[in-house]
């Protein structure tokens, strides 16, 4: 049996700054930061019709306080930047040339965010079952996912556990310590 609730709880608190300074008639930067925090019980959401994290997300039905943690979509830093150069009429003498190519504008946009968080499952006939997390300081393989690229595993299969399943139900024993969308996804950055 399966039973849905769409009782639900989220908070959001944010610090954005920006700064932007026009140095010129024709060159503008432009720095944006957002320290957020985004929390919430399995997502906020236990509807049956959402499909982000908390679908099938809770562990022990009767400890809902349990599954409080990051929403989906947290993102902790979020830091943009911009050089915008406008090119000046000055540089074209003829009057067409003037017209077609002046006023053109250059842009960089630099974007750096920190990872978002996401849950680790494990197979069970019980709906969001988590394994235990042995080592939440190594779960982690900081030397994955670098421009050298020493390594591509992301997560330290040591630092978890399975719990084990019930051989009569298939369902995990008692909930998983690896909290409710616990770890995080390395951040990015593009240009």
């Amino acid at each position: 049996d399966v039973y849905y609730d769409n009782s639900g709880h989220t908070e959001y608190h944010s610090l954005q700054t920006s700064l932007r300074q026009r140095t010129n008639k024709n060159l503008t930067f432009s720095i944006n930061y957002t320290l957020g925090k985004s929390m919430g019980l399995s997502g906020g959401d236990g509807a049956p019709t959402f499909i982000g994290d908390s679908f099938q997300a809770t562990q022990d039905f009767f400890n809902r306080e349990a599954e409080w943690g990051p929403s989906t979509g947290d993102v902790r830093h979020a830091f943009v930047s911009s050089v915008i150069y406008e090119v000046p009429e000055t540089w074209f003498s003829s009057s067409w040339s003037k017209s077609v190519l002046s006023r053109w504008q250059a842009a960089v946009i630099f974007r750096a965010l920190s990872g978002q968080p996401f849950n680790v499952t494990q197979t069970s006939q019980a709906p969001g079952s988590r394994p235990d997390l042995v080592d939440p300081e190594g779960a982690i393989n900081e030397a994955c996912c670098d421009v050298r690229g020493r390594s591509l595993q992301y997560l330290n299969p040591t630092a978890i556990a399975p719990v084990p399943v019930s051989t009569v139900s298939r369902a995990t024993v008692r909930p998983g310590t690896t909290p409710s969308l616990g770890l995080r996804l390395p951040g990015y950055r593009t240009v």
